[in-house]
């Protein structure tokens, strides 16, 4: 078990824009990846995962 969401959610993690940027990537679901989607909030997801301060996946590197 890799105990990311008690890393996320400890008072340590990036603070409210990754907060943020998880909840907008929360959203995402295997099944979306099919769906035709507006050009700007698949933007917004990208950005929410690959933002190189706050990104989720910014974030989950460090937990390696």
């Amino acid at each position: 078990m890799a105990r990311l969401m008690e890393a996320r959610d400890s008072p340590n993690a990036s603070g409210p824009l990754l907060e943020d940027n998880w909840t907008l990537v929360g959203d995402w679901s295997e099944a979306k990846r099919y769906i035709r989607t507006d050009k700007v909030v698949a933007e917004a997801l990208f950005a929410a995962i690959a933002d190189d301060e706050h990104g989720v996946y910014t974030w989950i590197r460090t937990q390696w």
